[in-house]
């Protein structure tokens, strides 16, 4: 179960990825989207811290592949989005998100990425949650932030250079560089 820096990162980077014709400075709005639609689908905590209601509820049907879709197109079309690669990108970050959570094997772990057809929460066991998570039951609030905070670090450490390369890679600096010298030689002449 990845927490928001990652879920986050990974929504911003799987965006950036589909989209086709992606440029910093004109689409960092977009960017930013995908983070927050990466982390989204963690919003059934506020049913679960805040309404009371079980801790199974998370990893539910806001974790599937239907609701991954049908948010991802309702976002699309309110944010006017025309291209079919910018609604699939939408629905890729918020996909991203349950793929990262079926890797966990902690019992509250996985995702019901098959909901509403089956309730059943996937769970491919890539790690424990135990040896590098949370564990409320047993941590004072305290040990539970300093451990949350040094984890956040950590996926910051490993998924901000993807999102970095996959931001370079897709908007090629050198290219316009190369091109700005070869205009600049042939206007020398």
């Amino acid at each position: 179960m990845p927490l928001p820096a990652a879920h986050g990162l990974i929504g911003a980077t799987v965006l950036s990825v589909i989209r086709k014709d992606l440029e910093l400075r004109r689409d960092w709005p977009a960017i930013l989207i995908g983070a927050a639609i990466g982390i989204l689908p963690d919003l059934d905590l506020i049913l679960v811290w805040g309404l009371g209601y079980p801790m199974k509820l998370h990893g539910s049907f806001t974790h599937s592949i239907v609701f991954a879709i049908a948010f991802g197109s309702a976002l699309s079309l309110l944010l006017k989005e025309s291209s079919i690669r910018g609604v699939l990108a939408y629905i890729g970050a918020l996909l991203s998100h349950g793929l990262m959570d079926v890797a966990t094997k902690k019992e509250f772990g996985g995702a019901q990425l098959l909901w509403p057809f089956t309730d059943q929460k996937y769970r491919m066991g890539l790690f424990s949650n135990y040896e590098f998570y949370p564990n409320p039951p047993t941590q004072s609030y305290i040990e539970i932030l300093k451990q949350g905070f040094v984890l956040s670090l950590y996926e910051i450490a490993i998924f901000l250079p993807l999102l970095i390369l996959i931001l370079v890679l897709k908007t090629r600096p050198w290219k316009r560089r190369n091109a700005a010298a070869a205009d600049e030689g042939l206007t020398n002449k």
